[in-house]
């Protein structure tokens, strides 16, 4: 893990918008524990990972779970790129606001226009995951650490 965790980006925000839609569509319904088992992710980076907190999702993470939950990567990322409107909006998502120094769990990052775009256009792909998913029953009673 990095010393200074990476900070979240819009293109990092869509990125984990395509798994968690993957994660609801999954017959199998997995907490974030059978998650843990499954793909050798830690069940609290999961968690940081959906609810966007910690550092952004590395290309490992990011495969991994596209593959867990039945998700081509490569198609993912197409959809990604298309989502935030091409591929020149797609590269300007992938820098950060500015020279901040990275948020610290439970901060809210300012979004860049891509996102708040794609977030006006379409504010149902954007559901709380809170009121939508369907392991929340499941989650909630789940022992923490």
């Amino acid at each position: 893990m990095a010393k200074t965790p990476r900070a979240w980006v819009a293109l990092d925000y869509a990125a984990m918008e395509i798994i968690k839609e993957a994660r609801s569509r999954d017959s199998r319904k997995l907490s974030l524990r059978a998650i843990e088992a499954e793909a050798g992710i830690s069940h609290s980076r999961v968690g940081d990972l959906f609810n966007g907190k910690g550092g952004s999702p590395s290309l490992n993470e990011f495969i991994t779970l596209c593959l867990l939950f039945g998700r081509d990567p490569a198609d993912a990322m197409r959809t990604i790129i298309a989502n935030l409107g091409g591929r020149q909006a797609a590269l300007a998502a992938c820098r950060p606001e500015s020279d901040s120094p990275a948020p610290t769990s439970g901060t809210v990052v300012d979004a860049d226009d891509a996102f708040i775009d794609a977030l006006a256009a379409d504010p149902e792909r954007f559901g709380v995951a809170a009121h939508t998913d369907p392991n929340k029953e499941i989650e909630s009673e789940t022992p923490g650490e």
